[in-house]
């Protein structure tokens, strides 16, 4: 009988966990997309598909990580007069664009809406 509550306490808080890393994960892909929107959309649009010279942003957490993004970004705004807001955001506004991109598919809908 001890075995078993002990065996279901375990159980409940393996889920609670994992409750709260899912909940992080969408709260970062929110707030995200606040920041994409006001970010980086202007340039590569509100579906992250791109326009002229800022490609798709589809896809490129498959390719590049975090810091490599952040990297690139950083360079685009010492170049590029109109990106210089982009040096505002800390590591941890790429991590939270990061996770929205993530929730983008080539050709579905944006499923945070």
């Amino acid at each position: 009988m001890k075995k078993a509550s002990i065996g279901i306490a375990v159980a409940a808080a393996v889920l609670l966990l994992a409750q709260f890393a899912i909940t992080g994960t969408d709260a970062s892909a929110r707030r995200g997309k606040e920041l994409f929107r006001d970010q980086c959309a202007m340039c590569h649009r509100l579906d992250a598909k791109g326009m002229c010279m800022a490609p798709s942003l589809i896809g490129v957490t498959e390719r590049m990580s975090v810091k490599e993004i952040a990297a690139h970004a950083r360079k685009i705004a010492d170049e590029m007069m109109c990106a210089r807001s982009i040096k505002t955001l800390t590591d941890k506004d790429f991590a939270d664009i990061a996770a929205y991109l993530r929730t983008l598919k080539p050709s579905s809908p944006d499923p945070m809406e």
